[in-house]
């Protein structure tokens, strides 16, 4: 799955807006049915966003500006991936 989320990254001497294409899939940290001392039981977990790739145009920045937005998704990692769970669950929310 893919979608777009913009954020405002502070790049050499002034802050620019970048839009991101996410690669993410939904994964679930659940283990599932269990037995655990004879008792069945039942994790059902949590979903969260699993980003695979974020990308940009790479054309409209210059090298070391792209360097700045690479380690800055490096760095922002987890919140990246929740904005895309929560625009990916409101997506799916206006199409039902």
């Amino acid at each position: 799955m893919s979608l777009s989320i913009y954020r405002t990254i502070q790049l050499l001497d002034e802050k620019k807006e970048v839009k991101f294409d996410c690669d993410y899939e939904i994964a679930n940290t659940g283990i599932g049915s269990y037995e655990l001392w004879g008792s069945k039981q039942f994790d059902a977990g949590y979903q969260h966003a699993n980003l695979e790739k974020a990308k940009w145009n790479e054309s409209l920045f210059t090298p070391e500006e792209n360097q700045i937005i690479t380690d800055w998704v490096a760095k922002n990692k987890i919140s990246i991936e929740e904005e895309v769970y929560y625009k990916h669950i409101e997506y799916a929310n206006d199409t039902d």
